[in-house]
């Protein structure tokens, strides 16, 4: 960035391709690193080495979602 401002990282998670598309389209900034997750653990792993500002995830994702049913 011209002011030397660091960019912030924004994490962004859905295994709907589509979905991370319109969300990057939306969010997108030049203040602003947009990483994309199609799963939960693709995520997990990227933030094992960084960090992120903002979290946007997909709550209803197979494997590792955001809630759990009630049995």
């Amino acid at each position: 960035m011209e002011n030397g401002t660091p960019k912030i990282n924004i994490l962004l998670v859905d295994d709907n391709p589509g979905n991370l598309l319109s969300l990057g389209t939306i969010l997108q900034a030049e203040d602003r690193n947009l990483v994309r997750a199609s799963s939960g653990e693709e995520a997990l792993r990227y933030l094992l080495d960084e960090d992120a500002a903002v979290i946007l995830l997909d709550v209803h994702m197979p494997r590792l979602a955001g809630w759990r049913r009630r049995r």
